[in-house]
């Protein structure tokens, strides 16, 4: 019996159905945006970052935090880039018609295949910044450096401005450069240095908004009630079952 039972085991192997699957355009995208080399899926700099009046960066990317500390990491990522310490830097939440479609949050693809694009967007929005001090100064971007949210003179470490007061406020209505040079590993002082996550205190203290805690207007709450048996048919209800239920969520 059991020989019998080890070569049907082999025929069936044999004859195995193979399923092969084709990936969507999601998963294409993310794969085009971690390759330096490829096209950058929103190329619109004003759709990845802004800089407010008081020189504060909002970064916008595709990716949810889902208790991986990935908003922290981009923050990291995007202060390395453009300069800035990291409490200058904040991550906007991700909201469907604003926010740049990365596809799923899933899978450790948030950094892999989404932070290329934000890091592209900050090092392409820092070279702005030196273009418009090097006009506001009357010399050369080479001649400029940036520190701490403000573009220096190098021969002149008085002639200072900060980036609120450059652009602050405004679009930039540029596009984000694929080939832009980068920071290197060797030169950033946030990106991989362990600092307190942005998403731990709500969650410690009990303010952290939760999916099932969303409350939205004219927001109904549905239950499903199932049949006892199959092919069952709906015959009533007792609508004083729902007596206790606020009306809000009826």
């Amino acid at each position: 019996r059991r020989e019998d039972s080890l070569m049907r085991r082999a025929r069936f192997i044999e004859g195995a159905l193979v399923v092969s699957f084709s990936l969507p355009a999601v998963a294409s995208a993310q794969t085009s945006e971690a390759n330096p080399r490829g096209p950058v899926i929103y190329p619109e700099l004003d759709s990845w970052l802004a800089i407010g009046r008081d020189g504060n960066i909002s970064i916008s990317w595709g990716k949810v935090e889902l208790g991986t500390g990935i908003d922290t990491a981009i923050m990291q990522l995007a202060a390395d880039e453009l300069y800035v310490p990291l409490s200058r830097v904040r991550v906007a939440g991700v909201s469907t018609g604003k926010s740049p479609n990365q596809g799923y949050t899933a899978g450790s693809q948030s950094l892999t295949s989404g932070a290329l694009p934000v890091r592209q967007a900050a090092a392409t929005a820092r070279g702005i910044l030196l273009d418009l001090a090097a006009q506001r100064f009357g010399v050369q971007a080479a001649d400029l450096r940036t520190e701490d949210g403000f573009v220096f003179v190098q021969s002149d470490q008085k002639r200072r401005i900060a980036y609120g007061d450059l652009i602050g406020g405004q679009r930039m209505n540029k596009e984000v450069s694929k080939n832009v040079a980068l920071r290197a590993q060797t030169e950033a002082r946030i990106s991989g240095t362990p600092v307190p996550r942005v998403d731990i205190p709500a969650k410690l203290n009990g303010t952290f908004t939760y999916i099932q805690d969303f409350v939205l207007p004219g927001m109904l709450h549905a239950r499903v009630i199932y049949p006892p048996r199959a092919d069952a048919t709906l015959k009533g209800y007792d609508e004083s079952s729902l007596r206790d239920i606020p009306e809000r969520v009826r």
